[in-house]
């Protein structure tokens, strides 16, 4: 109607557009009046007809914007609830193969599924498509999308096969690129619970691997101990973490029938306190006594898992298999992995080469060890 009636250029009708969609937006609109006048002036248009083009601009901009996009969002969430009621493992498919969308992770969508019925099968290296699916029997088949640092392009190839039946996951784990390491996340898959055989043995299939899933399975398990041994149960739990890792932490204290425990979740950076009664966080004071207490309490937890966690990488970097050999202590080793490379060199060293290394008693119990390693 503008570009019409006053000559606006596209530029100024994008502008005065922009200003029927702001919020209460009179003010600019009024900043534009003056424009619209003009204009229509130029195009003969003056008096009651420009009078009532403006009034019929102004009030769109106070109601018929709002109006309209409540009009589309209601048919949205109509048929978001059609379908979340009648086709919920589609409905959930469909979320889970097109995130992120920045509503809800990927974890508390698989539990509001289950919640409602939906059953998930997990992720299997033989079975998975890159995407998520629903299987005939349906269930929601979570897909290789969701196994933490896969690439596309090598997930894609392992789901091909399932597709066409002519090749088999092994041939395209062989055919794709970095073809060692991807045979080596299938075997670490396999040991890790991927594999048909150990989802028997596992028994119902567990939920995507993530923050807030870890989350729950921690509070979970130590809880249900506490539980067995017949407490103490704390005053207070304090989560490291924000809403989302609050909430995952409640629903376990729920399923453990302990959802009357008081808990509360810190927020890195901006430490920012989260509990279930607040929409909002509660930002303490920098210099409050209570914020400094929970800051310190966090950051032991952290000075806690970060020391065991090097412990036990340091234990099993100095661990070898030669340490296993009689005779053969850490400064033979070292001289054994300095002069040969690797365990694999020593492991095709001759006599002569060990003996001229460790000597003459030691080299043969080096040959006679992987002799019988090799029956």
């Amino acid at each position: 109607m503008a570009m019409v009636a006053a000559g606006f250029s596209g530029g100024e009708a994008e502008e005065l557009r922009r200003a029927m969609g702001f919020k209460r937006s009179e003010k600019r609109m009024q900043q534009l009046e003056g424009r619209l006048r003009s204009g229509m002036t130029r195009t003969g248009i003056v008096g009651e007809p420009a009078d009532a083009i403006i009034r019929s601009i102004t009030s769109f901009a106070l109601y018929g914007f709002p109006e309209s996009h409540a009009a589309s969002f209601a048919l949205l969430v109509y048929a978001s609830a059609y379908l979340k009621a009648h086709y919920p493992a589609a409905f959930y498919t469909a979320l889970l193969n097109n995130q992120p969308m920045g509503f809800y992770h990927p974890a508390t969508l698989v539990k509001d599924a289950q919640r409602r019925g939906v059953r998930f099968s997990p992720i299997d290296v033989q079975e998975s498509d890159w995407e998520c699916r629903v299987d005939p029997d349906g269930r929601v088949r979570l897909g290789l999308m969701y196994v933490n640092g896969l690439r596309a392009e090598v997930g894609k190839r392992l789901s091909q096969p399932s597709r066409d039946g002519n090749e088999s996951r092994a041939g395209a784990l062989s055919a794709a690129p970095a073809a060692a390491a991807s045979e080596r996340s299938e075997s670490s898959g396999r040991e890790r619970g991927w594999g048909p055989a150990s989802r028997e043995k596992r028994g119902a299939p567990r939920a995507l691997h993530d923050d807030f899933a870890a989350m729950h399975e921690v509070v979970l398990r130590r809880y249900r101990k506490l539980l067995e041994n017949g407490g103490p149960f704390p005053d207070l739990i304090l989560i490291d973490g924000g809403k989302g890792q609050l909430s995952s932490a409640y629903a376990a204290l729920q399923e453990l029938g302990l959802g009357s425990l008081i808990a509360v979740g810190i927020a890195k950076k901006e430490e920012l306190l989260f509990t279930r009664d607040r929409d909002d966080a509660i930002a303490l004071p920098s210099d409050s006594p209570a914020l400094l207490l929970i800051q310190r309490i966090r950051d032991e937890a952290h000075r806690f898992a970060v020391t065991y966690h090097r412990l036990s990488r340091t234990k099993r970097d100095l661990h070898s298999e030669l340490d296993l050999i009689a005779g053969i202590g850490p400064r033979r080793r070292k001289t054994l992995l300095t002069s040969f490379g690797s365990l694999a060199g020593v492991r095709r060293a001759a006599r002569e080469e060990l003996m001229k290394a460790v000597g003459a008693k030691c080299a043969d119990a080096v040959l006679a060890y992987f002799a019988r390693q090799a029956k």
